[in-house]
């Protein structure tokens, strides 16, 4: 009888011990390293200390590392379902998982239990042998035929499960591994985070299964900061000192990579793979890397195929616009164009009777097309094709993934049932309107006529995870972004002229370049861990009542410091009065709401009127205050500018989530709800008053001061991030 695969996965291992003890297996780049033969013995003592925990179904959780590897792997070895927790899920999202899985326990790193954020009680069984991880559970359930759930984020954020075998697993990264034609001195460098199926099976498991090296430095030493930054210096410096042939990346990273390799000179002579996924690559940017000697090939795949469904190869493999051919799977093209993927076996779903033989055609969800060479071409979602007014579909991904590269870095599609498409784009600063109207005539020059872009506009700031405009891997999130930049896509609707035709012979306007001079300090705002976690609603109610009252105590000093401002206008803006007094009227009273929202969460709104602000809301206050009282009066619009448009960019979504994951009235959000809505109009009126300002110097105290009130009211929530992390969870 022909042995499991993953039996036969084990006895390689066992037989590149055997071979060659001395072998390094997995590096963590940072001075420590196992060789085959330490990693059989670690796997070992690892599946012995869960075997005598008695479970069968346990979460993972920890941040990329040797540790992470080896738990995995004695999961795996003794047949005890792995669910990985992502590091980048919010704490509702891990309790949602917890809930739905009936986890059993939850292996986390010693290092990261404290700040792990997992709802699970306390560390209540210690494993010796397993002695960099902690075990947390409740009493084992039945026996289940899957290796591995993993969990992706839906269109409502809330995760989904796909329940896989090790079989199915394992057969992954074998077609992989003869993809990529991977080889015993492959060096793979994990990149991506290690709860991604795609790293697992595609990174550790085919490199391992290759007797290779996986190279594991943690998600800082790679480069990844936050959500949705990577510092391409970082990243090319770790590929560099791992001396790397295989890495898997997502096109931010790419990009990230290629743009640090452009700019410094430096070249990756190592590299052989880079398979690129997760969300569409831009043709360009393919292009670019090429031209960096970075072997970058484009791949397709869904969780539900076990991660990899078509991936481009070396040796000819590779077709400009295509995601190359399919890998261990058959594909075909339904007839209204969906891709469908023939003969799925070993995925489920928890709810659903488990049946690991169980064979399933998958319906991809992707529109698509296959050569007769077996390329295959992924336009996009079905569920987001555009039908214009001539009854044409277009795939929005499709049209976006040409405007991407060089000078456009993000690009969101739109046009239902309009006679032409509109565009939203994120650009480099300073860059022309001359060099972004090549970019769109380029693009649809290899567009058909029905599917070009006929208008478009630059958004203000890029689009992130915090705002919520990006899904998880990295693709526009067009609805959020509709809604975000109704009033910019509106204007496009309404013109006789696609705006960018008039534009293009005039300068940017004072607003465009205030925008322009400060989308990174906003960007950097809504990074902070605090502002993240109120638009994902990942905030507790103490956490809610504490920002209201900072809140409370910087709103309480807009009408003084709006009269004040008035009082200190030159003669030469005395135009400002009526403006101010605009502003002065409509802000009468906002304090109050906010104190009725605190009431309305059943904190004590008595005792934030009388308490005092942290030292960070004072300072702000402070600052706007000796700005004005110093001569410098026009400072307080920099104050304006960063409070109302973060406002338009997150309040309203703060108020959805939190009203969701805190379960309080609508009336606790009153505060949220106004700013997040009526700020919009707030900021057509600030613009149309910063364009009237003419004089250089004017326009240099207003940007200056945004620039310095970014600082000061980031700092705000940074010391409420302070407060979060020096509370003891429950």
């Amino acid at each position: 009888m022909t042995p499991a695969r993953h039996e036969q996965f084990f006895a390689g291992l066992v037989a590149v011990a055997a071979r060659d003890p001395e072998k390094v297996a997995i590096d963590d780049a940072a001075g420590s390293a196992l060789t085959y033969s330490d990693l059989v013995k670690r796997v070992d003592d690892a599946a012995t200390a869960i075997h005598e925990a008695g479970w069968t179904r346990v979460a993972l959780r920890a941040d990329n590392g040797v540790d992470w590897i080896i738990a995995d792997l004695a999961l795996l070895a003794l047949g005890v379902t792995c669910v990985p927790l992502p590091t980048f899920f919010t704490d509702e999202q891990c309790a949602h998982v917890i809930r739905s899985t009936g986890l059993e326990g939850l292996l986390v790193s010693r290092d990261d239990l404290a700040t792990t954020g997992v709802p699970i009680e306390r560390a209540r069984v210690r494993c010796a042998r397993l002695s960099a991880w902690r075990i947390v559970g409740a009493q084992p359930t039945a026996p289940s035929p899957w290796a591995k759930v993993t969990f992706t984020s839906g269109t409502t954020g809330t995760p989904k499960d796909v329940a896989l075998t090790a079989e199915t697993l394992l057969a992954t990264a074998d077609a992989l591994a003869c993809a990529t034609h991977a080889r015993s001195d492959d060096v793979h460098l994990c990149a991506l985070p290690l709860s991604v199926l795609l790293e697992n099976v595609g990174g550790v498991y085919r490199t391992l299964a290759s007797g290779g090296t996986v190279v594991v430095p943690t998600a800082r030493a790679v480069g990844i900061e936050g959500s949705s930054e990577v510092d391409g210096h970082r990243l090319v410096d770790v590929l560099e000192h791992a001396l790397a042939t295989v890495v898997i990346l997502v096109p931010a990273m790419l990009e990230a990579l290629v743009d640090e390799l452009e700019t410094s000179g430096r070249r990756l002579p190592h590299l052989r793979v880079v398979g690129v996924g997760g969300a569409p690559v831009a043709p360009a940017l393919l292009d670019r890397a090429w031209d960096v000697r970075v072997p970058a090939y484009q791949g397709y795949g869904l969780s539900e195929a076990a991660s990899v469904v078509a991936l481009e190869q070396p040796f000819g493999g590779r077709r400009r616009g295509t995601v190359g051919r399919a890998v261990g799977r058959t594909v075909r093209v339904a007839a209204d164009g969906e891709l469908i993927v023939e003969r799925v076996r070993g995925v489920g779903r928890l709810a659903e009777p488990a049946d690991a033989e169980h064979v399933t055609t998958l319906h991809t969800g992707d529109l698509g097309d296959i050569d007769d060479d077996g390329f295959i071409t992924v336009y996009g979602r079905k569920r987001d094709v555009i039908v214009t007014s001539f009854g044409r579909n277009v795939s929005p991904s499709w049209v976006e993934s040409l405007l991407v590269g060089g000078v456009v870095r993000q690009a969101a599609v739109f046009g239902h049932g309009r006679a032409h498409l509109e565009a939203l784009l994120v650009v480099d600063p300073q860059t022309s309107h001359d060099a972004i109207e090549a970019v769109v005539a380029r693009a649809n020059a290899a567009l058909p006529d029905y599917a070009r872009v006929g208008a478009w506009v630059v958004a203000p700031v890029p689009f992130s995870q915090a705002d919520g405009c990006l899904t998880p891997s990295g693709s526009p999130a067009r609805a959020r972004i509709a809604q975000l930049y109704d009033v910019q896509l509106a204007a496009l609707r309404d013109s006789k002229h696609p705006p960018h035709e008039e534009s293009m012979m005039t300068p940017p306007s004072f607003y465009d370049v205030l925008l322009s001079e400060t989308a990174s300090r906003q960007r950097e705002l809504f990074e902070v861990p605090f502002v993240a976690a109120a638009v994902t609603g990942a905030l507790t109610l103490d956490e809610y009542v504490a920002f209201l009252e900072q809140a409370y105590h910087h709103v309480r000093h807009t009408v003084p410091l709006l009269r004040a401002t008035k009082q200190a206008l030159p003669n030469r803006l005395a135009w400002l009065a009526d403006e101010l007094d605009r502003y002065i009227d409509e802000e009468i009273g906002h304090e109050e709401w906010i104190l009725s929202d605190i009431a309305e969460c059943g904190a004590d709104s008595e005792a934030v009127r009388n308490g005092k602000p942290d030292a960070a809301c004072t300072a702000m206050v402070e600052h706007a205050y000796g700005l004005i009282h110093g001569g410098r009066p026009l400072g307080f619009f920099g104050m304006v500018h960063v409070l109302e448009g973060t406002s338009v960019r997150g309040a309203t979504r703060a108020a959805e989530m939190l009203e969701q994951s805190l379960g309080l009235p609508r009336a606790a959000f009153t505060y949220l709800t106004t700013h997040g809505d009526v700020d919009i109009d707030h900021v057509d009126f600030f613009e149309s008053l910063m364009n009237r300002i003419d004089d250089a110097r004017d326009q240099r105290e207003v940007l200056e001061a945004a620039q310095r009130f970014f600082d000061l009211y980031g700092d705000i929530f940074r010391g409420l991030d302070a407060g979060m992390a020096s509370t003891p969870s429950n």
